[in-house]
């Protein structure tokens, strides 16, 4: 499980991603996330419910919500996470609050819209990113039931995950977290295992194997320098848990974009670009930031 605060402070940002075969263990963050799937079916799973996503449908992730997928066969989709401070009036409206679905269907239109002046033309005006989610989200609004939700749990695993996203690459405890918390450790190994369901060292390594995946694929540093730059001790158990994540051994990983990677089309785009981010866009590996 993840809580994802790489864009958090960034204001008015966009990641755009085309997953083939999408899998994602249970993970959080601030940011809105919705799902555009292409074909197959997607098994969308939230804090109490488990959905089925399929074309002609789309998904909404709200703000600090927990979500996970699993495809079903085979599947495509577009993921379109955006901060709330793109779309400030729903995001005050959704404030606090949980939707009795995450699903919704859409009119054919829609989706062929933004798949054409998005992912195809490459429109990314503001109004034009707005314009697109803003076609989505009235479709949200009115498919589903909005109410309150308990928010106590929730900002609680909030700080759980950001301190794990900031402290990974070290050899942190469970302990640590509870002190960072101000919770005792036995309390908030429970709210833990309640709410994410495995292991507190599982959900450490999930942070040093996704920020490793990234290193392997943008960075040029060696298989070790690659495993303790992510956290691991050492590279024999980097290699053990990363094959069993990933069914493929790390350098494989390396093999140029589109061969047998999970994502073939990812963009950001960003009214100020973080110096530490690289937008990718298409098959191949480019250099590119896109400003609003």
């Amino acid at each position: 499980m993840f809580y994802q605060t790489f864009n958090a402070n960034v204001p008015k940002h966009h990641d755009i991603t085309y997953f083939e075969n999408l899998r994602f263990d249970r993970h959080l963050h601030q940011d809105f996330e919705l799902v555009i799937p292409t074909y197959g079916a997607i098994s969308v799973m939230t804090e109490n419910k488990n959905e089925l996503l399929m074309p002609g449908q789309c998904a909404l992730i709200l703000s600090d919500q927990m979500h996970a997928y699993e495809t079903l066969g085979s599947s495509g989709c577009f993921i379109h996470v955006f901060s709330p401070d793109t779309v400030g009036s729903f995001a005050k409206e959704t404030a606090g609050k949980i939707g009795s679905s995450t699903l919704f269907s859409v009119p054919r239109t829609l989706t062929n819209y933004y798949l054409d002046t998005i992912v195809t033309r490459k429109d990314f005006r503001p109004f034009t990113l707005k314009g697109c989610l803003y076609g989505f989200l009235a479709e949200y609004i009115s498919s589903v039931e909005l109410t309150s939700r308990k928010t106590t749990q929730t900002t609680l695993l909030s700080s759980i995950f950001a301190y794990i996203s900031a402290h990974f690459t070290e050899n942190i405890t469970l302990e640590d977290v509870a002190k960072s918390c101000g919770y005792g450790p036995h309390y908030l190994s429970r709210v833990f295992s309640s709410a994410v369901g495995i292991n507190f060292k599982r959900v450490v390594n999930s942070y040093r194997l996704d920020y490793a995946r990234t290193l392997l694929q943008e960075s040029d540093l060696s298989i070790t320098e690659v495993a303790l730059a992510s956290g691991f001790g050492s590279v024999r158990n980097f290699n053990r848990a990363f094959t069993e994540e990933y069914n493929e051994k790390p350098m494989e990983r390396r093999k140029p974009r589109g061969e047998n990677n999970e994502t073939t089309f990812y963009l950001s785009v960003y009214e100020s670009p973080p110096h530490d981010r690289v937008t990718r866009v298409g098959e191949k590996k480019q250099s590119a930031k896109e400003k609003l």
